[in-house]
């Protein structure tokens, strides 16, 4: 799911970081304790469900779950005797262990928004079935009355009027009392929180429902899809650098595209092409 893809990412990112300041002990992600698997996951969460969570409210929150299974501080970190060295208020941490509460929530920040892969297969398969009873129903007579729609529905009770969905990467709007169609994967994640709860469909009138589920998912999708596409050519165009063998190519290349002249005598091959590089990302291919 989700979590746990993020809490792998900042495992990985962590024992990046670790490994930097000379700490080598972190195993990765596959040989890694379920309980710190878990606490990881928890942390992502935490972020998600509170995105103003500041770094120390994030290390709080982990000295409170340790201390809750067990933990004691200890110079070493021990997972069989449950010491660790960071069993200590924020304040009190080294620089270097807070770096990395600020390091594990940029990572979740960052990458919020992808997509979950569990659920990649699913949601296309109910998407399409979303789109072609849409479709269906619009080609219908008013008077034949509307065609149920393939998925679970849900409606939002919380406290606002309106609620945008930008934790699952959804962007559907859902109005508070009015009821909405969604595939079941993301059902399942919208009635995780209180605000949410699943009616029967049956049970309410065509008028009551917001009927534009497909039409969003189908643009987040293929926004989507676009930008992997951008992602794909610049990662191309960079490769492409990457294989030139002189100053001039790169020169003419620079020039050519971004109509920048640069003295080649004034950078090894290696820093040209860096420049190059970076004029893709910046600017785009073209």
């Amino acid at each position: 799911m989700k979590i746990a893809l993020l809490a792998s990412l900042a495992h990985g990112m962590n024992i990046a970081y670790c490994a930097s300041i000379g700490d080598h002990s972190h195993m990765p992600w596959e040989e890694t304790p379920e309980e710190l698997k878990k606490s990881l996951a928890y942390g992502v969460k935490l972020h998600l469900e509170n995105p103003d969570t500041t770094p120390e409210q994030s290390h709080e929150s982990w000295l409170a779950q340790k201390e809750t299974d067990g933990w004691v501080y200890g110079e070493i970190k021990d997972l069989e005797n449950k010491t660790h060295p960071c069993i200590l208020p924020y304040d009190q941490l080294p620089v270097e262990q807070k770096t990395k509460d600020y390091l594990f929530k940029a990572v979740v920040t960052l990458l919020k928004d992808l997509p979950d892969p569990d659920d990649v297969s699913a949601l296309n398969g109910e998407l399409v079935k979303l789109q072609l009873q849409v479709a269906a129903q619009k080609a219908k007579s008013q008077s034949v009355g509307a065609t149920p729609v393939a998925g679970v529905t849900i409606v939002y009770q919380g406290p606002k009027e309106q609620y945008q969905d930008n934790l699952y990467g959804t962007k559907l709007v859902f109005n508070r009392g009015v009821a909405r169609t969604v595939p079941s994967n993301y059902a399942k994640q919208f009635l995780s929180h209180p605000e949410f709860k699943e009616v029967e469909a049956e049970q309410t009138a065509s008028s009551e429902v917001q009927d534009d589920t497909a039409e969003i998912l189908a643009q987040q999708e293929a926004q989507k899809k676009k930008e992997q596409e951008r992602q794909d050519h610049i990662f191309n165009e960079v490769e492409s650098i990457k294989q030139f063998g002189t100053k001039k190519a790169v020169t003419d290349y620079i020039e050519a595209k971004y109509g920048e002249k640069v003295n080649p005598n004034s950078f090894k091959l290696d820093e040209l092409k860096d420049k190059a590089v970076e004029k893709v990302r910046q600017f785009g291919v073209i």
